[in-house]
C-alpha cells in the first residue's frame, strides 16, 4: 500500500500563483486547489496532515524527483512550512525513475498515461495531454469557470490513479517473476 500523489503546477511564466494538488492514499483521497497564496499556504498545511496520517507508506510518484519534490520543498519554504510538510524525511518512490532503470516496455515513451495505457488504465480525461492541461489551466485562470476547473480535476484525477493501477500491476508482475 502506497500514498499516491500527482501534483500540477502553473505553468513558467504565469504570474496567477495558482496551483492544484491531488493526492490519494489508503482507499482516501483529497483534491486540493489554490487559487491564491492564502489558500495555498492551507493546502500545504492539508497535505502534511494527510501524509502524517499515512507515514506508514511511502509517496509514490511519477517523476516526482525532478518535479514535484522540489517544487513541494520550495512552496513550503516559502510559506515557512517546511517544518510542517517535512517532504525530506518521508519514504519517496519515485516510480518513473524505477521503470525507466529496471523495465523495457513497448511503447515511444514513459509518460503515466502511456504506461497506464498499456497496463489497461481506462482514463476518464481520454484525448487530453500535458500540453493540453496547461491550456486549458491558462484558459480557466482567465475564466475561473467551473467545467473547465472539472475537466483539470478529471485529468489529474486520471494521472493518480493510473498512478496506483500502474503501481499494482507492477507488484502483480514482480510477484510472478518472484514465485516463477
Amino acid at each position: 500500500m502506497a500514498t499516491s500523489g500527482d501534483f500540477s503546477w502553473p505553468p513558467a511564466g504565469t504570474s496567477t500563483g495558482h496551483q492544484w494538488i491531488l493526492s490519494h492514499g489508503h482507499g482516501q483521497s483529497i483534491a486540493l486547489w489554490a487559487n491564491s497564496s492564502h489558500e495555498e499556504r492551507a493546502n500545504i498545511s492539508e497535505l502534511a496532515n494527510f501524509l502524517d496520517l499515512h507515514q506508514d507508506v511511502p509517496l509514490v510518484t511519477w517523476n516526482g524527483n525532478s518535479a514535484d519534490i522540489p517544487k513541494l520543498r520550495k512552496v513550503a519554504q516559502d510559506h515557512g512550512l517546511s517544518d510542517t510538510l517535512r517532504i525530506d524525511s518521508r519514504l519517496h518512490v519515485d516510480l518513473y525513475l524505477w521503470v525507466k532503470r529496471n523495465i523495457r516496455l513497448p511503447i515511444p515513451d514513459l509518460s503515466i498515461k502511456a504506461v497506464g495505457e498499456y497496463f489497461g488504465f481506462p482514463r476518464v480525461s481520454a484525448g487530453m495531454d500535458g500540453l493540453q492541461a496547461v491550456g486549458l489551466y491558462l484558459e480557466y485562470c482567465a475564466s475561473h469557470d467551473q467545467r473547465i476547473k472539472d475537466r483539470l480535476c478529471d485529468y489529474n484525477r486520471d494521472d493518480v490513479d493510473s498512478l496506483i493501477h500502474v503501481s499494482t500491476k507492477l507488484q502483480e508482475l514482480s510477484s510472478r517473476l518472484d514465485h516463477g
